[in-house]
């Protein structure tokens, strides 16, 4: 395997002498990337393509930069010839659009025995890779899928991938590399964490979102961020992404523009459900090299790198600090483009953005080890994000208040929940334990009165012996919504146990809290609940007690349950 990298600054320098020295009886793989006003470059380029080798496969895109070993071109056009020994290259230009079985009908074609590879270079910028990707996993696990989605250049923002005499907008082009004797592996560089709770997309269409937990985009970054970072989004969302995880992938996704409502449009795909929060990465996490490690020793003699815009507008020409360890070992021929395609740690294929992924490819066993420099540079020497040390201390401060109120917020609802009965949505009894000791509190400092009622239905192993179980949780979750509509909004509803409910009625005497047990029998009497195996009728039992200055809390229960016994005992569906 022979690679050569060349690199055009003028367009006229794309001529037959430049590609005169190319094999005519050797596998080429011509790999090109233009920044810029694309379109007569690719011309160019295809028209000598066609005239110097015309047997060479071409897989290129615009982009937004290029990595040419170790040095990073943001203008012109780089040209990447990879010269196999015996590995062999097929290509298939597949429109975004197509439908599943035509995708899987040219992926059948395409995919051999021997493939080991398979590059993707799209222009498809609607994030239907969703699609295709999987459907790739599921054919053919056994490969390995790299590649990336073309960046908008030129002055229209035009996005093309092409081959030696095709250019297409909207359009994945498809190169299969086979061999045998060809070895390949691919490695994901991430870096990115989660930083805050988890939200729920609640309101999203394609690459659209609205709202997550019901908040807009705009909102979800002012809350955590500040006003100054909201305002200027999508750029802050650059070093701030969104985490998106769709039980499948978990990836970061960039704000593209903000739409009128505060929502916000994404470089992929989102789905309403999916789970996201907001993620972060500083200078030292994201040039952490210490992964290179763990690749080595491995056979190569080729190494693909495919990264994201977003990390090259962060870490400007600290980017060569990630990209050198691998320069001094082996050719490095790459692009940065609007998301990565790769491989996750579970072996399936995605698309991913603020990554970097590297394809490594070898004919012969060359193994290669990659080290660490033994002093990486200070952190005074790298180019810092562009934001003053101002707007870094109000980013910081606004995101710690509102990480500590997401935790406030995840603390109380985590309490809620153990004072929730979790089948009728009422309290439980550790709650109404708590609001009898409360009231009694009350009582003995301010001397108000407060009653209890205890409630029972009556006959309730009749209904769950006739009706079943289920039909008997609908008979318990109606008798809660009925005392919560018929008590006063000071009056606390709770379930005891089992079938059994407790009403507190604060500032109430014996007296008022017997009609309001009345009250409640009736209505609980008038219930009618459907089931398939009828109608079901209910009766209560009630117990009511005074706390009296005599008396403690158990006490007080004890007189409830006393009456709430005498109740049953005389014949049920009345108050004691």
């Amino acid at each position: 395997m022979k690679t050569s990298i060349l690199h055009f600054s003028e367009l006229a320098a794309i001529n037959d002498l430049a590609f005169a020295s190319l094999p005519q009886n050797k596998p080429l793989l011509v790999q090109a990337y233009i920044s810029g006003d694309a379109k007569p470059w690719i011309n160019a380029l295809q028209q000598v393509i066609q005239r110097c080798a015309p047997s060479a496969t071409v897989a290129g895109m615009t982009s937004y930069g290029q990595i040419e070993q170790g040095v990073i071109k943001q203008q012109g056009m780089s040209v990447f010839i990879t010269e196999f020994a015996e590995s062999k290259v097929s290509q298939s230009l597949l429109r975004a659009d197509a439908n599943e079985a035509e995708k899987t009908a040219m992926l059948q074609q395409l995919l051999q025995p021997d493939t080991k590879v398979l590059l993707i270079h799209s222009s498809d910028l609607l994030s239907r890779h969703a699609n295709l990707l999987p459907l790739i996993t599921e054919l053919r696990p056994d490969i390995i899928v790299a590649g990336a989605v073309a960046q908008p250049a030129g002055v229209k923002l035009y996005s093309c991938v092409f081959n030696h005499q095709q250019q297409a907008e909207d359009a994945f082009l498809l190169t299969a590399l086979h061999g045998y004797n060809l070895q390949a592996s691919s490695a994901l560089k991430r870096n990115w964490f989660a930083i805050g709770k988890s939200m729920q997309v609640t309101a999203a269409h394609n690459n659209c979102v609205s709202t997550i937990d019901d908040q807009s985009v705009v909102d979800l970054y002012q809350h955590y961020l500040g006003p100054g970072v909201a305002q200027h989004l999508p750029a802050a969302s650059s070093m701030f992404p969104l985490f998106f995880d769709d039980k499948v992938h978990q990836t970061t996704a960039f704000v593209l523009k903000t739409t009128a409502d505060g929502g916000a449009v994404f470089n992929q795909k989102v789905s309403v459900g999916q789970h996201v929060s907001l993620a972060f990465a500083n200078m030292n996490s994201l040039l952490d090299n210490s992964y290179l490690a763990a690749i080595g020793p491995i056979n190569a003699e080729q190494v693909f790198v495919f990264s994201c815009c977003v990390r090259l507008d962060l870490l400007k020409e600290n980017i060569l600090e990630e990209i050198t360890p691998l320069a001094a070992k082996l050719p490095v021929c790459g692009s940065f483009g609007f998301g990565e395609m790769a491989m996750d740690e579970a072996g399936k294929a995605g698309l991913f953005s603020h990554c970097m992924s590297l394809l490594f490819l070898a004919e012969q066993p060359s193994p290669v080890s990659f080290s660490l420099p033994a002093e990486p540079k200070s952190q005074h020497e790298r180019h810092e994000f562009k934001l003053s040390n101002e707007e870094l201390l109000g980013i910081y401060g606004n995101l710690t208040r509102a990480l500590m109120q997401d935790l406030t917020d995840t603390n109380n609802a985590l309490k809620q929940l153990t004072l929730t009965d979790h089948l009728t949505g009422i309290g439980n009894r550790k709650y109404l334990d708590e609001q009898l000791h409360k009231e009694q509190q009350l009582y003995q400092r301010y001397h108000r009165p407060f009653s209890i009622l205890l409630l029972d239905i009556d006959h309730f192993k009749a209904i769950n012996d006739k009706f079943g179980h289920l039909n008997g949780d609908k008979v318990l979750i109606a008798v809660a919504k009925t005392l919560i509509r018929e008590v006063r909004d000071v009056d606390i509803v709770g379930r005891w146990g089992g079938e059994e409910f407790m009403v507190i009625c604060p500032d109430t005497d014996l007296e008022q809290s017997y009609g309001l047990a009345e009250r409640l029998r009736i209505a609980i009497l008038e219930l009618r609940i459907l089931t398939d195996e009828g109608i079901i009728q209910l009766t209560t039992s009630i117990g009511v007690a005074e706390l009296t200055e005599l008396m403690n809390i158990d006490q007080l229960l004890q007189q409830a349950d006393k009456h709430l016994y005498q109740a049953k005992t005389q014949g049920r569906n009345q108050v004691l």
